[in-house]
């Protein structure tokens, strides 16, 4: 596949580099400058607007559960034509679909705002060759690139440590209400292939996820400790989300035709199968053609991050236990 063509370029171009005048820039000194600039979680200023990726519903729960903090957190919009076609002009067509849509829908609400908006953009980091370790690496280089710098600034927590200043009880509002939004999916999808009434499953799930977010952000607002949030948990009241996921599912199950279906399983990389965007709508598509579909979920994510802490830990201790035993408790 032209391994051998491009092996030879590249010895061609470091043998002129060798023969050249003066030394060749030193490429990793300019990338070794970027990230210094990134901010840590509380580095950022209520006043500034924090925008957050869209992956299934984490970024809309995390923005509602700031928002209850007292941050203006909002999740970006679904990945629209005009996002993409805003990321397709600051990309070389090589990129992965993800880091495109992510950065374009970054740069078409930047659009929207008035130029003096003060902006933080909030994209995970971490360690790898992928979305964790580089994502943020080229957003700052497209920043910087857009003359939008020193107007955005990047928050990009490690996988252990998102809020790492905010209490225990926080995160695990967090993770209560992602594994309730993903559940609620979890059932729209089961239901709006028999829908007895066209449209009736999106609007009854509609309505719902806007009472979860609600619930969250007064939840957030309330400042509880790690010990009734436990008691949430350990109680199944689950902060008052459960008593909504459950009258939703009932209301649902109301409007289920009992028409038998083949269920399609639909897996894949975590952004592309959970944006409609990325996917061309794949879900939709199955279900006009007589499927149900079940979309593995982004919770996924959280197990397998737990999975690889413990892995790569010098000792897994009682804290560690617990927090596994909360989660499970949760699910």
């Amino acid at each position: 596949a032209g391994t051998k063509t491009r092996v030879e370029a590249f010895l061609h171009c470091v043998a002129g580099e060798l023969r050249a005048d003066k030394p060749a820039d030193d490429p990793t000194r300019e990338l070794g400058s970027l990230g210094r600039e990134w901010i840590a979680f509380s580095d950022i200023d209520p006043e500034e607007l924090l925008l957050l990726p869209r992956l299934g519903p984490f970024g809309d729960v995390v923005g509602a559960c700031l928002r209850g903090r007292g941050y203006r957190a909002e999740a970006l919009p679904p990945v629209d034509g005009h996002a993409l076609r805003a990321g397709r002009r600051v990309t070389s067509g090589k990129e992965c679909v993800p880091i495109v849509m992510t950065i374009g829908a970054m740069l078409h609400r930047l659009g929207q705002l008035d130029p003096a908006e003060r902006v933080v953009f909030g994209m995970p980091g971490g360690c790898g060759p992928c979305r964790q370790g580089i994502y943020n690496l080229f957003n700052q280089m497209t920043l910087e690139q857009q003359d939008l710098a020193r107007r955005v600034r990047i928050w990009a927590p490690h996988d252990e440590q998102y809020f790492a200043t905010l209490p225990p009880s926080f995160s695990l509002l967090i993770l209560t209400g992602f594994m309730m939004a993903e559940a609620l999916d979890e059932a729209l999808l089961d239901v709006r292939p028999v829908e007895l009434r066209a449209g009736a499953a999106d609007a009854l799930h509609g309505v719902a996820m806007t009472r979860i977010l609600q619930r969250l952000e007064s939840s957030a607002a309330d400042h509880a400790g790690l010990g009734s949030a436990l008691w949430q948990v350990f109680s199944g009241e689950l902060f008052g989300l459960r008593d909504i996921l459950e009258e939703t599912v009932r209301a649902l199950a109301a409007i289920r035709a009992p028409t038998q279906m083949p269920t399609v399983l639909v897996v894949g990389e975590i952004y592309v199968r959970s944006n409609p965007c990325a996917n061309d709508n794949v879900i939709r598509q199955l279900e006009r053609r007589g499927m149900r579909c079940l979309l593995v979920p982004c919770v996924e994510l959280i197990d397998y991050i737990n999975h690889i802490n413990r892995q790569s830990a010098d000792h897994y201790g009682w804290v560690d236990r617990l927090g596994d035993a909360v989660q499970n408790r949760v699910r």
